[in-house]
This record gives C-alpha cells, structure tokens and sequence, in this order.
C-alpha cells in the first residue's frame, strides 16, 4: 500500500469501526450532508488502520464524515495510517475537531473489552431507568461520573496520586463495589429527592462521601432526618464548601447544645 496516495472508492461495506470509535452523533452527521446537499463536497480524506480486520478496512478517523457521504451516495476518499491507531492516537485526533466527553472514553473502554468500564455502563443505565421513572424527579437524567462515584464509595481528590490511579480517561477506573453496594448508594442519596432535585449531582454525592470518610460524627440518617422536617432550609449548592456550611446549619438546627455538631473540612 502507498500510504501518500489518496484512495476512492464507493464500496461502503469495505468498511468498519475499530472497537474504540465514538458513537456517530446524528446532528454531526445531518450537518455534513447539507453541506454536500449545498455543494460543499467533503475533501478531507478519512483515516483507515493499515491491517484489515475480517477483511475489512476500520476507519481510525472519519466515521461522521463515512456515514454522510454513504447516506448521500458520494465516494468515499480514504488514506492509510502508517501504523495501527489506538484509543490514544485517535483522542489526540479528535480533540482537534469534537473534544471527546467522558462517556465516549467510557464506551469506548468498554467496546475494547474492560469489564469495569462494561459494568459502569450497565449500571448507569440502570440510574436512568430509576430516575426516569421515579415521579417528579428532576433532572430525568444522571451524569456518568456521578454514577461512577456511587460505584466506588467515595469521591477521593482527583490530584492525589491514588486516584490518577483510577482516572476515568485514562482506562485505569475500577468498578470497586458489588452491584448491591452501589444501588444501596444510590438508595440513600435518592432519598434526599423529597427535598431536592440535586440529589444526584457530582458536587452532593462528593460532598456527602467526603463527609462520611473524615467527619466522624456525621450520620446521613440524621442529616434525611432534618431535611425532611425543615425542607426550606436544604438548597442547592455549586461548591462542596457551600454544600457543608448549608449541612452544618441544617444538621444542628434546633438541636441542644450538647447535641450540636461541627464539622471541619479536612480529617487531622
């Protein structure tokens, strides 16, 4: 093969995704074929791996820019990568054009195979399932770190050295917990949906994880308790310092004196 030389073809099934390609975005898609509806031709040649998979070439850049020209019918003009792309290669690629998201490090570990990254998937959907049908809960739909927090029991720093360990874009993350450990996680913050709609939130699962590893004497039972009894004053926070100050207030209010708690932000 000359890896200089464009190719052109209009056999479309000559082609196929690697394991690790994003999933095609419609809207992306609908976008270039009005443009090729509009004369704009797509010039840029998509990238395909040098080996044949099943005697097939797997586009390593391009997909959107593929499923376009099928849909249209136009040819299809390709070049070879001079080595066999990974998920590495293609996230330099991409971040060039549409950044990649969270979920599509996550789908795409998981298309390669890893079994956390296929359990997180499988939990998450599962959390939309519950939300969706859980009445008047809002928002109806979950991010995936926040589902990836209730699977590992925690929200550790994400400087720290043990957590790069478990960096989500790196392949590295764990599924940590049982299955029934993470749904007893999502059981406890659901709770909180009489209250507020941000039960689910990245900032409030981290807050009450944090909190439950370095305040000894912080009980979520007890913090449901005051929220259900004074709803007006559990509200919604954009910083984990704000959520424990508001957590503060709440938790001892009209509380004894003896019975008053006060927490600090890091365990000594």
């Amino acid at each position: 093969m000359n890896y200089n030389q464009i190719y052109e073809t209009v056999d479309y099934s000559d082609f196929d995704w690697t394991e690790i390609n994003r999933e095609i975005q419609q809207p992306q898609v609908k976008k270039l074929e009005t443009d090729i509806e509009n004369g704009f031709d797509i010039q840029m040649p998509i990238l395909v791996n040098p080996q044949r998979v099943n005697g097939k070439l797997q586009v390593a850049d391009g997909q959107h820019r593929l499923t376009a020209l099928k849909n249209k019918k136009r040819p299809v003009r390709y070049i070879f990568a001079t080595r066999q792309m990974k998920l590495d290669d293609i996230t330099r690629i991409n971040s060039a054009q549409r950044p990649w998201q969270t979920i599509d490090y996550i789908k795409a570990y998981a298309k390669g195979g890893n079994k956390h990254y296929q359990r997180l998937l499988k939990f998450y959907e599962e959390v939309q399932d519950r939300v969706q049908s859980t009445r008047d809960f809002k928002p109806t739909k979950v991010s995936i770190r926040s589902v990836s927090y209730l699977t590992q029991g925690n929200a550790a720093n994400p400087n720290t050295e043990k957590s790069r360990k478990y960096n989500i874009k790196a392949g590295t993350w764990e599924f940590r917990l049982t299955d029934e450990e993470a749904r007893k996680n999502l059981n406890m913050f659901m709770q909180f949906s009489a209250v507020t709609d941000s039960c689910l939130t990245e900032t409030f699962i981290q807050t009450i994880f944090s909190m439950m590893t370095n305040q000894d004497s912080f009980d979520v039972k007890r913090l449901l308790k005051q929220a259900l009894s004074y709803p007006h004053m559990f509200y919604s926070c954009d910083r984990t310092q704000d959520y424990m100050r508001m957590i503060e207030e709440l938790y001892n209010f009209r509380k004894l004196e003896k019975n008053r708690v006060f927490f600090r932000f890091r365990k000594k």
